[in-house]
């Protein structure tokens, strides 16, 4: 299977507290995808709650508005967040920036469908309906993600009356 493969970086540093964020990330390169962690009442301490993006502003704003309203506000403990801003090789052009939203989409889609945050319920399965095909490489301070998350596992075919184990007609 020869496929076309979209690879989205993204350096990742933290963790901060959440008045940290809001009163020092605030300028335009500040935004980007974040991850929340805290304790969970099932899950334990140092558990990865929730995965979230910068939509027009910057995470400030973003964890801002989060903290009036945090849905795990009844959860034991205190919340540390770590901030993910995507980058590459290739220099930021007028076209790149176009596309930047949508990386952003795409990166936080696969990150919450391959780590299933407890508070990201309703993005969960929506990595199958991931198109071009992508990867998305983690670097830095990651904490509990992946270095690296895909969409290809969704495009296999195993199960498919195709698709054969190699050697298996040799033994045949």
């Amino acid at each position: 299977m020869k496929v076309t493969v979209d690879v989205i970086e993204i350096m990742w540093a933290g963790p901060y507290d959440p008045d940290w964020v809001i009163k020092n990330a605030t300028t335009g390169s500040d935004c980007g995808i974040y991850q929340i962690y805290g304790t969970h009442s099932i899950l334990g301490t140092e558990t990865l709650l929730y995965i979230g993006k910068t939509e027009d502003g910057d995470f400030s704003a973003r964890i801002s508005a989060h903290s009036q309203k945090w849905s795990f506000a009844s959860e034991p403990g205190t919340i540390s967040i770590y901030l993910g801003r995507l980058g590459a090789r290739e220099p930021m052009t007028k076209e790149k920036w176009s596309l930047w939203d949508l990386e952003i989409d795409r990166a936080e889609t696969l990150l919450i469908s391959e780590a299933t945050p407890p508070y990201n319920t309703a993005g969960i399965n929506y990595g199958s309906k991931m198109n071009p095909e992508t990867v998305v490489l983690n670097h830095g301070k990651r904490n509990r993600l992946p270095n690296a998350v895909s969409s290809l596992r969704f495009s296999t075919s195993p199960g498919t009356p195709d698709w054969k184990i190699y050697g298996e007609e040799r033994n045949s």
